[in-house]
């Protein structure tokens, strides 16, 4: 009699096992909620956004327009899962012994594993929140971290302009929800758009330079993490970095329509008012120079800075606005208020 009971127990554990076998996550996230899943059955799978959506390229990919590059994008993830941690403030991500791994992201958003250093994390209950801690390149973002990030001096290529940007992402999520990395900049952006004017339809625009200078202090090219929260960690300049006399920023090939040239540089989050940077365009051996100002007096995470400036004989005529959200608008046309 008992080995018969053993029997029947034995056989509906195994049809139980066959049949969430057979399960897509769709059908156990409407199902039921707490099984235990088969190890090793379901991988993590991202797909990976900058801001809230892809927006369209301006180039054929540029991370600072909201799109990953078509020769792609690496990325490092450090994994905590809530079976371990119940307590999602109480996740040390610095100093935890947590998962981690590298991955691809390809132009499409598409996020695909690194062959070259790969440890896939697998979903076990249905239950389950796993938590994603996505950041660019080496430098963790966090205040512990004592190596800084760095901005190219040089942003005239696509890729050096790229390479400046520091993207980051945190999500919480759950076993039958959306698995999108929405990353966000910690760094600054500086937009300069040159408009049209009979002074420099009349001139060689090979004899057009835009640079980012200063007078007495400089631009900050390194900067600090600052903060613990994953969910509020910003980037900052910290007295003792590296500076540099000027930063050369990257010329847009797909200017907005009306305008004779936009120029983009991506920069530390620094203090700038009162500070003698300076916006220099050169044309021939001309050179007008615009102190730098904005209206919060300095720079901060995920800000747009937009200098709208006309240039004729006389001088330069500037207007400035300020796009908040990085991500709105086309490059190069936020909409922003003129002050």
């Amino acid at each position: 009699m008992k080995c018969s009971i053993l029997r029947h127990k034995f056989a509906l554990w195994l049809a139980a096992a066959l049949a969430l076998a057979s399960c897509s996550q769709e059908e156990f996230a409407d199902n039921g909620q707490g099984t235990l899943l088969p190890y090793g059955k379901y991988p993590l799978e991202l797909t990976a956004v900058i801001g809230e959506a892809v927006a369209t390229p301006a180039t054929r990919g540029t991370i600072a327009h909201g799109t990953f590059p078509d020769y792609g994008f690496s990325a490092l993830y450090r994994v905590a899962s809530s079976i371990d941690y119940p307590k999602e403030n109480e996740i040390d991500w610095y100093y935890g012994r947590l998962h981690s791994s590298t991955y691809e992201i390809n132009e499409d958003g598409t996020v695909e594993p690194d062959p070259n250093f790969y440890r896939p994390f697998y979903w076990r209950r249905t239950d389950e929140k796993i938590y994603i801690y996505a950041y660019s390149w080496s430098n963790f973002p966090h205040q512990r971290n004592t190596y800084p990030h760095e901005v190219n001096e040089d942003q005239r290529e696509e890729m050096e302009f790229n390479f400046s940007d520091y993207i980051f992402a945190y999500e919480a999520l759950t076993f039958g929800g959306d698995h999108t990395l929405h990353f966000r900049h910690l760094t600054s952006k500086v937009t300069i758009n040159i408009m049209q004017s009979d002074y420099l339809r009349a001139q060689n625009p090979d004899d057009v330079e835009v640079t980012l200078a200063t007078k007495d202090k400089q631009w900050y090219i390194q900067g600090n993490f600052i903060g613990t929260n994953p969910k509020e960690i910003t980037l900052f300049e910290v007295e003792g970095l590296e500076q540099s006399e000027e930063i050369i920023p990257y010329k847009n090939p797909n200017q907005t329509d009306g305008m004779y040239a936009t120029y983009e540089a991506v920069v530390i989050p620094q203090t700038i008012t009162g500070t003698g940077k300076t916006i220099e365009i050169k044309v021939g051996e001309t050179t007008y120079s615009y102190e730098v100002e904005c209206s919060k007096d300095k720079y901060t995470s995920g800000e747009e800075w937009i200098y709208n400036i006309t240039v004729d004989a006389k001088g330069l005529n500037v207007t400035v606005g300020q796009s908040i959200d990085w991500e709105a608008g086309d490059p190069g046309n936020g909409e922003v208020e003129i002050e």
